[in-house]
């Protein structure tokens, strides 16, 4: 009665040929995982430095994405810059516009003055 009460509590017992069939079946599987695992060596180094290389290529490409940015903030002082010389330019263009117009004014006034104090002279004889 105490065996039968075991044998409940463990479960029925697995027949000796299902064992070491499973068994059998383990140890093929094991060698050939093995088998497998030395064929794909070269490919898991590959992975694996790839792994490792990816750290690298993000240590890199956040270096140059802060060059870029660098790069940019340097290209907008540039713009930045380059605005206020153009700026200058042209508030010193149109001072200059003006003093020409303002001395072309003022030659055609005393050109025509002379004109018509030339034109008079004849006329007063």
């Amino acid at each position: 009665m105490r065996t039968q009460s075991t044998r409940l509590l463990s479960g029925p017992r697995v027949p000796t040929p299902v064992v070491s069939r499973f068994t059998k079946l383990q140890l093929e599987l094991r060698a050939r995982l093995t088998k497998t695992t030395r064929n794909y060596a070269a490919e898991r180094e590959f992975f694996e430095s790839l792994i490792a290389l990816q750290s690298d290529s993000e240590d890199w490409w956040k270096k140059f994405s802060e060059e870029i940015a660098n790069g940019r903030a340097e290209v907008e002082a540039a713009f930045r810059s380059i605005r206020k010389v153009l700026l200058q330019l042209d508030s010193s263009t149109k001072r200059a516009e003006k003093e020409l117009s303002t001395l072309i004014s003022t030659a055609e006034v005393r050109i025509l003055y002379v004109i018509f104090e030339v034109v008079k002279l004849p006329d007063q004889s």
